[in-house]
Order: structure tokens, then C-alpha cells, then sequence
């Protein structure tokens, strides 16, 4: 179930507390691919995981824009400081955690995201 989909009434209801959250960039993939193909590939992973698990799962909306300032010079180009995306993350991790939802698992598409997660 996409929590952004939702009613807080479906996801009040919902018998699980497993969240998957993916986690991406707005960034250059080369000319052919689109800036946002780290975030897409991590909520095609999600809702991939998703299904298996039969509408027992939520899966958050993406956090589309990482830690990412090493691509700069591409045009489009999209980031936050590892700081900022950090706190981020964490801060919704608790409005989750404040919901009931304990089991977190982060999808992430992109490989600057990793220490800051």
C-alpha cells in the first residue's frame, strides 16, 4: 500500500509495521537517461518488494533529491548537504516510528546517499 494513496483510515487499519521507504538523486545517467532514473529505480525496487508481501507493507512516497553535489556541473542537477538530507530522512523515520511502523527498510538508489544513510 502507497502510503501517499492512502487515507490515514487504510493506513490506521493496515496489520503490519514494516515500512519500505526508498531514498534517491535528481541526476546525469549519461544523455540517454533521465535525472531522476536513481529515485525510479528505487521505488521500482519497492513496489517490487511490495507486492511479494500481498498489501502487508507500506511503502512511503520517494525522497527524490540526495546527496548528489559531485554532479553539479550537469544541468538539473539536484542536492542537499549530507547533513541536511540526514536529518531529513530521520525526521520522517520518527514520524513513522511515532505511527507504530518499527521495521524500516531504506531503498536506496543511489550510491551518495549511503554514508549519510
Amino acid at each position: 500500500m502507497h502510503l501517499e494513496q492512502a487515507t490515514w483510515t487504510e493506513i490506521d487499519a493496515i496489520d503490519t509495521t514494516l515500512v519500505l521507504f526508498p531514498v534517491g538523486s535528481t541526476e546525469q545517467h549519461g544523455p540517454h537517461a533521465p535525472l531522476g532514473t536513481d529515485t525510479l529505480n528505487a521505488e521500482t525496487i519497492a513496489d517490487a518488494a511490495a507486492e511479494r508481501y500481498d498489501g502487508t507493507v507500506v511503502v512511503t512516497p520517494a525522497v527524490p533529491v540526495g546527496v548528489a553535489e559531485e554532479h553539479s556541473q550537469f544541468t538539473g542537477i539536484l542536492w542537499t548537504s549530507l547533513s541536511t538530507f540526514k536529518a531529513y530522512v530521520r525526521d520522517i523515520a520518527r514520524s513513522l516510528a511515532h505511527h507504530g511502523f518499527d521495521r524500516l527498510v531504506l531503498v536506496n538508489g543511489h550510491g551518495g546517499n549511503t554514508v549519510a544513510l
